[in-house]
């Protein structure tokens, strides 16, 4: 069970980051159902704090590093693998309304 001084913490990490912004990445592993792997039970192993702050500006996209079975991550996030490997897309192909990967994605 949570204390109240650990919610004020996190709620106080999320504010700040909501007001002062940040330039890495969140991690996701979205498994390796292929493998066997159906990955973590929650995805964002790094960047809930970041993640919360983005959900509550408002944000349309945030930048993702994603680990995992390309496939399997962009059916997930409703992306084209192109956009998990990082290439470039063409600039009348939208990205995702809420997600965008770094250019040096990662795959396990």
């Amino acid at each position: 069970m949570k204390t109240d001084e650990t919610v004020e913490a996190h709620v106080g990490r999320i504010r700040y980051l909501a007001h002062s912004g940040w330039s890495d990445a969140i991690e996701l592993d979205v498994g390796c159902p292929v493998l066997g792997y159906a990955g973590p039970a929650w995805p964002c192993v790094d960047g809930n704090h970041r993640l919360s702050a983005a959900i509550l500006r408002g944000d349309a996209t945030i930048l993702v590093d994603v680990s995992g079975q390309v496939d399997h991550a962009a059916r997930l996030l409703g992306v084209p693998e192109k956009l998990i490997l990082g290439e470039r897309l063409p600039a009348d192909l939208p990205a995702c309304p809420t997600t965008q990967t770094a250019a040096d994605s990662s795959t396990r």
